[in-house]
């Protein structure tokens, strides 16, 4: 695993373009329709630069799988990562559902600790086309030892309903699922102690 570079942008966007542009998640935010495509790019570049100033970027070794990871207790709000969230609201969400998401982001922000240190994975993506499987692996590795060797639980969520699988056998745990049935989206809200467990070869 290793840190990623303002040069990968281009590829890291295509990982995360490929892998979300329909997962209800990211439909929920960008409300889909004829503008679908450019939206989801307008949120993968907005997520891009929220995380390359408050969060860390990080690939696995061949360069084929990304994630966007955050010390949620560490993250510090400037001038200019509020004015993206305000592009956002215009580009992206518009101004009728801004106030919908913005209740969506604080649910979910609130299902989390609120006084407690812990590592945040926002979005983890591989290419498709490509080893995707060793890539997730090396990438999967890195993340969770940097939460053992920390000692910081990692948290994440996803609205996709077969990785559900994935993420208890690498050692996660459920703890929580948020039904949305106007929007046709569950949220599934997991937790992953800082141990070895789920690290392979």
């Amino acid at each position: 695993m290793k840190r990623a570079t303002p040069a990968h942008k281009e590829k890291i966007l295509e990982a995360f373009f490929d892998s979300f542009k329909d997962t209800p998640g990211i439909v929920w935010v960008t409300g889909g329709g004829p503008q679908k495509d450019k939206k989801v790019r307008q949120l993968l570049e907005f997520a891009y630069e929220i995380t390359s100033r408050m969060g860390e970027i990080w690939m696995s070794d061949d360069e084929n799988a990304v994630s966007f990871m955050f010390y949620w207790h560490k993250r510090k709000s400037t001038p200019y990562t509020l004015w993206l969230h305000v592009k956002l609201a215009f580009q992206v969400v518009g101004l009728k559902r801004t106030l919908e998401i913005l209740r969506r982001e604080r649910y979910i922000q609130h299902k989390r600790p609120q006084n407690e240190p812990y590592i945040y994975l926002w979005f983890t993506a591989s290419h498709a086309s490509l080893n995707g499987l060793k890539s997730m692996r090396d990438l999967k590795n890195g993340l969770f030892k940097k939460g053992y060797e920390e000692n910081l639980p990692i948290y994440t969520e996803t609205t996709v309903e077969k990785a559900l699988v994935s993420y208890i056998r690498y050692g996660f745990r459920l703890f929580h699922d948020w039904k949305n049935p106007a929007r046709n989206v569950t949220v599934y809200f997991f937790r992953r102690e800082p141990t070895l467990e789920g690290i392979t070869d």
